[in-house]
């Protein structure tokens, strides 16, 4: 894996990506575990496959989309997005030297990782206690506050 990149694609990440966080419920689990994705949206398919080949490169297989960008748009986007836990923080570490905009974001992301563990409930390989609902919400709205610029 060349630097440049990593480099190139935490540019991407400053400038087109999304890191975000939402509590989601699942069947067999309504205590609002945290869903955390790294995502770019895009016109340019040439960089979407770019970023897709740094991927490959790191051994993570991403989701791939493509739409529209706004419900009158003309041009198609097309979206590529990562969402396993462990591949999240496998490209926010590889990123994070190079990272400038969303530094601290992937910070609060990676430090919640290693305070919890790669289960967002904190059960199968954090702590034995798990984050109570509270402090997932506080989690979700730091995040979100970390996106707003003053």
């Amino acid at each position: 894996m060349l630097q440049t990149d990593l480099a190139y694609l935490a540019g991407i990440f400053d400038g087109e990506g999304c890191f975000y966080a939402r509590l989601v419920n699942r069947k067999n689990y309504t205590g609002g575990n945290i869903e955390v994705r790294v995502a770019v949206q895009a016109n340019s398919m040439a960089m979407i496959l770019k970023i897709k080949a740094i991927y490959d490169e790191l051994g993570i297989v991403p989701c791939m989309d493509k739409g529209r960008m706004q419900s009158l748009g003309t041009r198609l986007t097309y979206k590529v997005s990562v969402h396993r836990k462990s591949d999240v923080s496998l490209i926010l570490t590889s990123v994070l030297p190079y990272l400038v905009v969303k530094k601290p974001e992937a910070e609060m992301i990676l430090e919640w990782f290693t305070k919890w563990g790669h289960d967002m409930r904190g059960m199968s390989t954090g702590p034995k206690y798990r984050p109570s609902y509270d402090e997932r919400v506080i989690f979700v709205n730091q995040l979100s506050a970390a996106k707003k610029v003053a």
